[in-house]
């Protein structure tokens, strides 16, 4: 979330940056469901443009194994990393896993976003195609989020180019420059 400030003027503006930072995470959920908080136990970092690779704890790879140790789970190193013919993210499920024990999924910048109950001998294959949208609010930081007291949604186009520009105007619309 970023602000703008308060008192708008014509020519305030902001800038937002970021990059695409994923990682591997799983959690000892339990039967994953609607109710079930996740809390990554580990994580690992995760590069889809790392094609044909393993991730290890220090270096990014598009896969990853997960196994249970004793009574511990963990992540390791694939020894033979698989072709995904995609530019996806793969959690490579051992026989050792219990079924409904264990979630595993990605994170962006360490914060989770999409997890699948895991299974022994599975294959989970996760083919990220982030979407970015802007929204103005009243709301603050740390604040519930309501419907009540924003713009509409605009989905920010990214396809051209890194760089771009949304302007906001009097009327609450957004366009891209």
């Amino acid at each position: 979330m970023k602000t703008i400030h308060d008192n708008a003027k014509e020519d305030d503006s902001s800038t937002f940056q970021w990059n695409e930072v994923y990682s591997f995470v799983w959690s000892q959920t339990g039967k994953l469901n609607d109710q079930v908080r996740f809390e990554s136990s580990d994580e690992w970092p995760a590069a889809p443009d790392e094609v044909k690779t393993s991730s290890t704890r220090t270096k990014a790879g598009d896969q990853v194994n997960l196994v249970k140790s004793g009574n511990a789970y963990t992540f390791q190193e694939v020894a033979k990393p698989q072709d995904l013919s995609t530019k996806g993210l793969a959690v490579l499920g051992d026989k050792s896993i219990v079924d409904y024990e264990v979630s595993a999924g990605l994170a962006m910048y360490g914060s989770p976003f999409f997890v699948v109950q895991a299974e022994p001998s599975w294959n989970w294959v996760f083919t990220p195609d982030p979407q970015y949208w802007i929204v103005a609010t009243t709301q603050v930081q740390g604040d519930a989020i309501s419907a009540t007291g924003s713009s509409n949604a605009f989905k920010v186009d990214f396809s051209r180019s890194a760089d771009v520009t949304v302007v906001y105007n009097n009327k609450n619309e957004f366009s891209q420059q």
